[in-house]
């Protein structure tokens, strides 16, 4: 390193994090800039438009949308709704929300009309972390009319319904594969 090679040569890390704190807003400022010249005009630049968004992580996105809709006036879910259509639309609006919202709704769409798309339940509620179940849990109860819990419970039955609301409720402690108590997982798949 730099400091290693030139004892005269010191890195003050306040001013490091404000300079890289700084480097990242204004990166996040010309993503708005970009995004919103893709979409500005007849038709949309959709290479500009993937490049913007699809280069970047779930937590500079949620930078993004907050800054474009500072900006502009208008939400980003709301200008790929109405820039883009069909699966490409959905693709990049799901993209774009974050993900607890986006898990959210498609708890939501898995339950509506006759019916429920158990895999889709199964998909999103076992592949969560306890942290993630909350938010989403969270999320879903301050904007549907029903709450999770209770829409789990009168969409589902058996022993799936049993699973599902255990996890809903009282989400699994996060743990690594090498804290499994073998003689307990025996014992419980013995008695199932």
């Amino acid at each position: 390193t730099m400091a290693a090679e030139n004892p005269d040569f010191e890195i003050d890390e306040g001013k490091l994090e404000e300079l890289l704190g700084t480097h990242g807003e204004t990166l996040r400022t010309a993503d708005v800039d970009i995004i919103h010249k893709a979409c500005k005009g007849i038709g949309t630049n959709d290479k500009l438009l993937i490049n913007a968004i699809c280069s970047r992580s779930k937590a500079e996105l949620v930078e993004i949308s907050a800054l474009y809709a500072e900006a502009h006036g208008k939400p980003l879910v709301e200008l790929i709704g109405s820039e883009c259509g069909g699966n490409y639309k959905d693709f990049l609006k799901a993209v774009v929300t974050p993900s607890d919202l986006m898990d959210a709704q498609i708890i939501h769409k898995a339950t509506s009309g006759m019916g429920c798309n158990e895999t889709l339940l199964i998909e999103v509620l076992v592949g969560r972390s306890p942290a993630e179940i909350q938010a989403m849990t969270e999320k879903y109860d301050a904007k549907y009319d029903k709450g999770l819990y209770d829409t789990l419970r009168s969409e589902l039955s058996g022993n799936l319904e049993d699973m599902l609301l255990t996890l809903a409720k009282e989400p699994r402690e996060e743990g690594s594969p090498d804290e499994v108590d073998e003689d307990a997982a025996k014992e419980a798949a013995e008695k199932l």
